[in-house]
């Protein structure tokens, strides 16, 4: 169970019916293959708890303020999470497009070229560089596609 659902006290209150509903929401929210509850999931849980909580013991002010207070906080965690997560792949992004044009050194599956990066592009969520080889010698010889290769794969920037 994760922290989140330890901190919530789900049937402390709760009438006999209630408590029932409200475990089996719990077991079901806690239950999914995520490994972490989400914002959906705490307002389901909260929203169930207070569906079916006893009305002549209602729950406690500062119990349900600290619950939303919780609430809050995952929201603004979740946010920043998004927002570093926008951040990494934006400087990921800016790194490989400083190398567009430039000529490198590539070593992919122990095999060593060089060329120029030609384009960036994201395949599978992967940033790849798009290298164009030297044409081979010859009066009508054209130049090779572009191969992709990763980021990581380039040895030396010249």
């Amino acid at each position: 169970m994760t922290a989140l659902a330890a901190a919530s006290p789900l049937s402390s209150k709760n009438n006999a019916s209630g408590t029932s509903t409200v475990a089996a929401t719990a077991a079901s929210v806690v239950g999914n293959k995520k490994a972490t509850l989400g914002q959906d999931d705490f307002m389901k849980l909260m929203v169930t708890q207070l569906k079916f909580q006893d009305p002549m013991k209602p729950m406690d002010n500062t119990e349900f303020i600290a619950q939303m207070a919780q609430f809050s906080s995952l929201q603004q965690m979740s946010d920043l999470n998004k927002t570093m997560a926008g951040q990494v792949d934006f400087n990921e992004l800016s790194q490989a497009s400083s190398l567009i044009g430039k000529q490198v050194s590539v070593n992919t599956d122990g095999q060593t070229f060089g060329g120029k990066v030609v384009e960036i592009r994201r395949v599978n969520n992967t940033l790849k560089a798009m290298i164009q080889k030297p044409p081979p010698p010859g009066p009508d010889a054209k130049p090779e596609d572009p191969v992709a290769v990763t980021i990581q794969e380039i040895q030396k920037v010249d």
